[in-house]
């Protein structure tokens, strides 16, 4: 009972934010059970939702974790965005930062879990395209662009627009050590159209214009 109640007091001085090995107890802090969805999750994978639910009470958040131990994709990408969204990369935290200790264990653990759910499903549209923004701004690991358009050309194959933008942009005008590359820039133009980007539709219709625009910036 002591050793609960110091792992309870610890709990509370951290503001809940509690790491969890594959041998402990996973502890949700308040604001990982108020976690959302975003948009473009909804967007690109419908089932999201229905598949790995967010959890509300600590009770879900441990079947989540018992979930994604069973081997779902899904719920092993839900726990990369809770862990995620408790460390200091969430703008959330910029006035009041999570302790470094905290932030990066759950910063660790976010990585985990992102690279478990690709490992579980490599076709993973929003794994993927979570593998690619981490490697282009460097959240999680060294900033590496080519890994970057790595993930993004899996996640824009696989249907992902947002990725297909990114790709499209980057090779449009050529971004930091990344060359401009018209054709390939087109490829991606492609795709996104093809998954059904109206932006990218007018773009490959009207892409001579498309092209004096981005050279004249």
């Amino acid at each position: 009972m002591k050793n609960y109640t110091l792992f309870l007091m610890v709990t509370i001085m951290l503001g809940g934010q509690v790491y969890a090995s594959t041998n402990e107890h996973p502890i949700a802090s308040n604001r990982m059970l108020q976690y959302t969805y975003n948009e473009a999750d909804l967007f690109y994978d419908e089932d999201i939702r229905r598949n790995a639910p967010e959890p509300r009470a600590q009770q879900e958040f441990e079947q989540v974790y018992v979930n994604a131990k069973n081997g779902d994709a899904d719920s092993n990408y839900l726990l990369y965005k809770l862990y995620l969204y408790e460390s200091n990369h969430n703008a959330y935290y910029e006035k009041n930062p999570l302790p470094n200790s905290v932030s990066m264990t759950n910063t660790e653990r976010a990585l985990h879990f992102l690279n478990k759910a690709l490992n579980l499903n490599p076709q993973h549209r929003l794994a993927l395209e979570a593998m690619g923004v981490n490697y282009e701004i460097g959240i999680m690991q060294e900033k590496n662009l080519n890994r970057a358009i790595y993930f993004y050309d899996r996640a824009a194959e696989s249907g992902n627009i947002v990725s297909a933008n990114k790709l499209f942009e980057i090779y449009i005008g050529g971004y930091e050590t990344i060359p401009k590359d018209t054709k390939k820039a087109r490829h991606y133009s492609e795709i996104a159209s093809k998954f059904g980007s109206e932006i990218h539709k007018h773009i490959n219709n009207h892409w001579d214009e498309t092209l004096k625009y981005y050279e004249s910036r």
